[in-house]
C-alpha cells in the first residue's frame, strides 16, 4: 500500500509540466535525471540523492556555449548526506558572478530519501547580489529497477530583478527494464501558475558501462539534443557532452572530471594485480573494540570475505599469502583453506610464505600452489597430541574432594578433579577425535601437496624441520626472505600487489536502486555464563547470557533485519544462562531465517543454543556434540581441618545446606541431584530430537556427553552441512530471498564500541579465584564440554 500511494502521488505530479526554465540557473552540467542522481552532481540536481550515496567525491566541470570553449566552471564536493559546490558563471550576459550551493540529504525510511539545498549568488553586480534559493528534493526506489523523484526549486519564491520567482516543480521517473546497463528516464517541469498546455521536459537514455564506457542521449522538448560519453578509470571518471539545437546546430557542451572513494569498472584493461594478505595475531574470531588510533583486529569473516572477493574478482590475478602468528584451530584453518581453494578453482596462483609455523599453519599453507619459507625459519610439523591434566592428587594433599554427578560416563567434564588418569570413556572419545582430526590433517596436506597420505605420515614422523630440511624434504618449494621474495617477483613478472584489506575498503559502485539488505551476525564466543560478555583471567572469553539475550531480542524486534547468522564458538557453560540465550533464539525461529555457524567448538551448552537453527553448518574439524549435564561442588572439609577451620551449621529443612562446601554430599543428596540433572538431560535430548527431527533414542545414543568432530556430527544428523561463517551468510541470504546482486549490510552483535585508550589492567588473580570459588560453592549445573584439551 505504501508503494501504491507514493507512486500515485508522483504520477499525478508528472502530468503537470512547464514552459520555461530559470534563465538564471547555474552552469549547465552533464545531463542527469533527478530520479538517477547518485554521485557528486546530486547536490545540484536532487539533494535527496545524497542520502543514497555511500562515498565521497570531488568533481570539476566546465561548460561552454560555442567552439571557443570559454564559459563556466564548477567545483563540487560531496559525501554521504553532504554537498558543497561553487560555480563561476559568465554564460548569459557576460556579467561574472559566483553561485554557492550547500546541500544535505538523508534516508527517511526504507528506500525513501529527502534532501534540502540552499544556494546564493555572490559578485559585484547588484542585479545578482543577494539572490538566495531553497530547493527540496525527494527520491524513492520502489523496486530495484524503478526510481521516482520530485524536486521543488525556488521554495522561498525569491525576488530577482524585482520580480518574484514562482516555484518550479520537477517530477521525474526512471526505469531499468533490461538490467542495470540500460536506463530510461524522464523529467518534467511545471512552473507554478503556468498553463498545462506549455508542457516541457527531457527524456534521457543511458547505456553502459560497457568495459567502463557509457553512452548518454538526452532530448528536450524545446528542441535540444545532448549526446555524451563517460569513461571510468577505477576511482575516477571523465565525461563529455555536446548540445545541438534544431537537430543540427552546435550549441556548446560540457565536460567533467571526477574522483572519489568509490571504484568503477575501468575503461582500461588493467593487468591483473596479485592480491596480498597477511594472517597474523590481528585475525580474530569476533570483532572487538575499534581503536581510534592504530590498526584494529580483523574478524575472521572480514578476512574470508576479502579472500573470496579476490578469488572471483577479474582484477585480482593471484594471491600472496603471508602466514604469521595467526591463532588457528582446525575449523578456522579449514574455513580459510576453502577460501584459498577458490583461487585454485579459478586458475589463479596462490603462493604461501612462512617464517615459522606449526601443524595448522602448514595445513593452511598446503592449500596454496607453492610454499616458501624464510631461510632461517622453523617448521614444527610434528603430528597431533592431546594432553589432559588431573588435579586430584593435588586436591588430595590439600584435603579437597569433588562431589560430581553426571549424565553418562562420557560426560567427563569434572574428571580432572575426580580422577588421576583418563577413564576408559574419556580415552575412547579422545582416540576417535584424534583419529578423525589426524585423518583430515593428513588428507588435506596430501591433496594440497599432491603426495600420497602415507608419504605425509612419514614426513610428519620425521619433524620438526629447519627451513633447509623442509626444502630438502619437499615440504616447501623454495627459501627466500619475504622482501627478497616480493622484489624478485616484481622484477621477474612485473607483478603489482594489492593488499586485499586496503583494496576492498574502497567500495565498488553499485548502480542498483535498492538499499543494502540487512543480515545480523550474532557471536556467542566463549564460555556461556550469566551476566555480560567479556573476558576473564581464568575462564577466558565469556559469552554472557544477558548480553546475548539482549542482542537477540534486538535482532528479533528490528524489522529491517532479513535474516540472522548465529556464530557459536563455545564449549558450553551454565545451564540457566544457556536457556536464557536459547529462549531468544526460539522466539526468532519462524520469524526470520536463523542459520547457525559453528566455529572451532560448539559443544554441550554451545550445541544447546545452536540446536534451534533452521540450518546448522560446521567445518569437518569443529568439535561439537557433548549432549549432557554435569553438576558438582567441592568438599573443603578436609582442607578446613588441615588449616584449623571449624564450622557449625543450624538448619531448617533437610537439604538447606545441600550446596555447602563444608561437608560432603550425602547419598540421599546425590540421588536428589541425579534426579534433577537427568530431567535437564531429558529436556536437552528432546529439544535436539525436535529441532533435528531425530528420535529420542537416536539422540540419546549419540548423547550422554559424547563429543564429535564436525564430520562425525554430519554423519549422525547433528549438523546439516559443511561450511563456515561465509557459507552461513550466503545460506541466510538465500533463505531470506535476497537477490545475489543486492548489497548486504551487516549488524554485528554484541557491539563493543570504540577504544580510546588501551585497558589499564586486568582483573586480579585473587578476584578471579574468589569469583570461581563463589560459583563452585553454589553447586553449578552445567552444559559443558567433557574435557578441556589442547590438541597441537
Amino acid at each position: 500500500m505504501k508503494h501504491i500511494l507514493i507512486i500515485a502521488a508522483f504520477l499525478h505530479l508528472s502530468f503537470i509540466a512547464v514552459a520555461a526554465a530559470d534563465p538564471f540557473d547555474g552552469m549547465e552540467h552533464f545531463s542527469e535525471s533527478a530520479a538517477t542522481a547518485d554521485r557528486a552532481i546530486s547536490g545540484l540536481v536532487n539533494p535527496a540523492g545524497l542520502g543514497s550515496m555511500s562515498a565521497m567525491g570531488i568533481q570539476y566541470a566546465h561548460a561552454f556555449t560555442d567552439s571557443t570553449y570559454g564559459g563556466d566552471d564548477g567545483a563540487l564536493f560531496s559525501s554521504k548526506t553532504g554537498f558543497f559546490g561553487i560555480e563561476w558563471l559568465n554564460h548569459t550576459d557576460n556579467i561574472f558572478r559566483r553561485k554557492y550551493t550547500l546541500s544535505l540529504g538523508d534516508r527517511i525510511y526504507s528506500n525513501f530519501y529527502m534532501g534540502l539545498s540552499y544556494s546564493w549568488l555572490g559578485g559585484s553586480d547588484a542585479y545578482y547580489k543577494g539572490r538566495k534559493d531553497w530547493k527540496v528534493g525527494f527520491l524513492y526506489h520502489p523496486r530495484p529497477f524503478a526510481s521516482l523523484a520530485l524536486v521543488v526549486d525556488r521554495l522561498n519564491q525569491p525576488k530577482f530583478g524585482g520580480t518574484k520567482q514562482e516555484r518550479l516543480y520537477q517530477p521525474a521517473a526512471a526505469i531499468r527494464p533490461f538490467g542495470d546497463e540500460f536506463t530510461f528516464s524522464t523529467d518534467i517541469r511545471w512552473l507554478e501558475g503556468e498553463d498545462i498546455s506549455s508542457l516541457d521536459g527531457n527524456f534521457r537514455f543511458a547505456a553502459g558501462p560497457f568495459r567502463g564506457v557509457s553512452f548518454i542521449t538526452d532530448y528536450r522538448t524545446e528542441g535540444q539534443w545532448r549526446f555524451g560519453m563517460t569513461f571510468n578509470f577505477d576511482e575516477s571518471r571523465l565525461g563529455a557532452q555536446g548540445r545541438l539545437v534544431r537537430e543540427h546546430d552546435f550549441a556548446g557542451g560540457n565536460y567533467f572530471m571526477e574522483v572519489g572513494t568509490i571504484r568503477y569498472t575501468s575503461t582500461l584493461a588493467n593487468a591483473g594485480k596479485t592480491g596480498s594478505l597477511t594472517l597474523d595475531g590481528n585475525v580474530v574470531e569476533e570483532p572487538g573494540r575499534r581503536p581510534i588510533f592504530g590498526k584494529g583486529k580483523e574478524p575472521l569473516y572480514a578476512v574470508i570475505s576479502q579472500l573470496r572477493r579476490g578469488a572471483n574478482d577479474p582484477r585480482i590475478a593471484g594471491l600472496l599469502l603471508k602466514i604469521d602468528d595467526v591463532s588457528l584451530d582446525f575449523a578456522t584453518a579449514q574455513e580459510l583453506r576453502e577460501a584459498i581453494g577458490e583461487y585454485r578453482a579459478n586458475n589463479k596462483k596462490v603462493t604461501a610464505f612462512m617464517v615459522t609455523g606449526g601443524n595448522l599453519h602448514y595445513y593452511l599453507a598446503s592449500a596454496a600452489d607453492e610454499i616458501y619459507m624464510d631461510p632461517g625459519g622453523l617448521l614444527e610439523l610434528r603430528g597431533l597430541a592431546a594432553t589432559a591434566k588431573f588435579y586430584k592428587g593435588t586436591m588430595d594433599k590439600l584435603g579437597i574432594r569433588a562431589d560430581v554427578v553426571r549424565t553418562g560416563p562420557h560426560k567427563t567434564f569434572a574428571d580432572a578433579y575426580t580422577d588421576t588418569a583418563l577413564t576408559d570413556a574419556a580415552k575412547e572419545q579422545i582416540e576417535w577425535l584424534l583419529d578423525d582430526l589426524y585423518g583430515q590433517f593428513v588428507d588435506g596436506i596430501a591433496i594440497g601437496r599432491r603426495i600420497l597420505p602415507e608419504k605425509v605420515k612419514t614426513l610428519i614422523d620425521s619433524g620438526p624441520y629447519t627451513a633447509q630440511d623442509a626444502f630438502a624434504a619437499g615440504l616447501v618449494d623454495g627459501l627466500r626472505h619475504y622482501d627478497e621474495f616480493v622484489e624478485n617477483d616484481v622484477k621477474k613478472i612485473g607483478s603489482n600487489y594489492a593488499e586485499l584489506g586496503a583494496f576492498y575498503r574502497i567500495e565498488d559502485y553499485n548502480p542498483r536502486w535498492s538499499e543494502p539488505k540487512k543480515i545480523a551476525i550474532v557471536y556467542a564466543n566463549g564460555t556461556i555464563l550469566p551476566g555480560r560478555s567479556g573476558s576473564s583471567l581464568l575462564e577466558g572469553k565469556i559469552a554472557g547470557s544477558k548480553t546475548l539475550a539482549g542482542a537477540l531480542k534486538r535482532v528479533r524486534e528490528d524489522g529491517s533485519i532479513r535474516a540472522v547468522v548465529f556464530r557459536v564458538n563455545s564449549p558450553g557453560g551454565d545451564v540457566f544462562a544457556s536457556e536464557e540465550i536459547y529462549r531468544q533464539l526460539e522466539l526468532i525461529k519462524g520469524r526470520k531465517p536463523l542459520v547457525v555457524s559453528m566455529g572451532g567448538v560448539a559443544a554441550s551448552g554451545g550445541y544447546y543454543v545452536a540446536s534451534p537453527g533452521d540450518a546448522i553448518l560446521a567445518s569437518p574439524g569443529t568439535i561439537t556434540g557433548s549432549i549432557g549435564v554435569v553438576m558438582g561442588k567441592p568438599d573443603l572439609s578436609g582442607f578446613y581441618e588441615k588449616v584449623g577451620v571449624s564450622h557449625e551449621t543450624i538448619r531448617r529443612g533437610a537439604h538447606a545446606d545441600i550446596r555447602s562446601t563444608d561437608r560432603a554430599a550425602t547419598d540421599e543428596e546425590i540421588a536428589l541431584i541425579e534426579r534433577i540433572i537427568w530431567q535437564y538431560y531429558d529436556d536437552f535430548v528432546m529439544k535436539v530430537a525436535t529441532w533435528r527431527k531425530l528420535g529420542r533414542d537416536s539422540v540419546d545414543a549419540i548423547g550422554q556427553g559424547r563429543v564429535w568432530t564436525g564430520r562425525q556430527a554430519l554423519e549422525r544428523g547433528l549438523v546439516d552441512s559443511y561450511g563456515g561463517i561465509w557459507e552461513a551468510v550466503e545460506l541466510a541470504r538465500q533463505k531470506a530471498r535476497i537477490d545475489s546482486e543486492d548489497r548486504l549490510e551487516f549488524m554485528i552483535l554484541p557491539t563493543h564500541g570504540i577504544s580510546i585508550f588501551p585497558p589499564l589492567g586486568i582483573p586480579s588473580l585473587e578476584a578471579e579465584l574468589s569469583s570461581l570459588l563463589e560459583r563452585a560453592g553454589q553447586g553449578g549445573l552445567y552444559f559443558k564440554q567433557p574435557f578441556t584439551l589442547k590438541i597441537e
